[in-house]
């Protein structure tokens, strides 16, 4: 998974990856930390935070996704933080609703739906 942020968002971004997701932060290769950004494990997966250089354009609808099990939970978590939660349809498996990150990525929040609690 890759994600894009401007020259310079690495504190953003670890405020945001590190302190509010809680995500592990892992070393990039020496070869590439000339670059900047960020990279992280999650789960099995890594995100990198890549710099774009040049002119910094937000994703319009490119995201990526993170599922979680306690979907108001979650919702609750980030509006406690100050992170507004934009809902979406939910679909016929999923609950799903959207946040951005300090740059304007979007992340979809999803949760499995249940039989027995949806």
């Amino acid at each position: 998974m890759n994600l894009t942020i401007p020259p310079g968002g690495e504190p953003a971004a670890r405020a945001f990856y590190t302190e509010i997701l809680a995500l592990t932060e892992i070393e990039k290769p020496k070869e590439l930390r000339a670059n900047g950004g960020l990279w992280y494990r999650v789960g099995e997966l890594e995100l990198h935070l890549s710099v774009e250089v040049g002119q910094f354009r937000t994703p319009s609808r490119r995201h990526v996704g993170f599922i979680v099990d306690d979907l108001e939970t979650a919702r609750q978590f980030f509006e406690t933080h100050g992170i507004a939660t934009l809902p979406q349809a939910d679909l016929p498996s999923w609950r799903r609703f959207y946040v951005h990150d300090p740059f304007g990525n979007r992340l979809e929040i999803q949760s499995p739906r249940r039989k027995d609690r949806d």
